[in-house]
């Protein structure tokens, strides 16, 4: 699969021979993950109801834009040309979680929904954090290990702020919402 995304994006890279080529393709990827989050949060905060999860997505959009000038860093520390390549999983789920807000039958279900959306993405973000840090400390890349063990913190952070929120409040909203719909 890595040999043929570097086929098929055009990248002059034909193999993955190293743990620094590694790093430097899921570098790639979730640089594009961070975009296409920062591209579509602003739909996604307009189209959230509850004033909680517009701030916690505001406070997201923020942190990734952070996150974004971090890996635009490690870029520079590698002396590599900021590149990305297309972050298949993040595009989908940006996409379904775009679609929800135009197919959600109550704010309260759209909140629900959206805040299991960015759930997954932060997951995603975590597991790349998670392993770009493993791959730095491996080549005894101190400072990248540094800013990928804070990003991965961070993100951790976000996660479990999204999931307190739809836990504690979002997600009983929503119940409400169906079931007096239903009755």
């Amino acid at each position: 699969m890595i040999m043929d995304d570097f086929q098929t994006q055009g990248f002059a890279m034909k193999t993955v021979d190293t743990l620094n080529d590694a790093l430097f393709y899921q570098l790639q990827g979730i640089y594009d993950a961070d975009q296409k989050i920062l591209d579509a949060m602003p739909d996604f905060i307009d189209g959230a109801s509850s004033p909680d999860l517009k701030v916690l997505l505001t406070k997201y959009l923020k942190n990734t834009g952070s996150a974004q000038n971090k890996l635009t860093w490690v870029y520079e520390f590698l002396d590599r040309r900021v590149k990305s390549r297309t972050n298949k999983v993040i595009a989908e789920l940006v996409q379904e979680a775009s679609s929800v807000i135009s197919h959600a039958s109550s704010n309260e279900v759209l909140d629900a929904i959206l805040v299991s959306y960015i759930h997954l993405m932060c997951n995603y973000k975590t597991a790349i954090y998670r392993s770009c840090r493993a791959f730095a400390h491996e080549m005894r890349l101190h400072q990248i290990y540094d800013i990928f063990n804070d990003l991965y913190i961070a993100e951790k952070k976000f996660d479990q702020e999204f999931k307190l929120l739809a836990f504690e409040h979002l997600n009983e909203k929503a119940f409400e919402a169906s079931f007096l719909r239903k009755n």
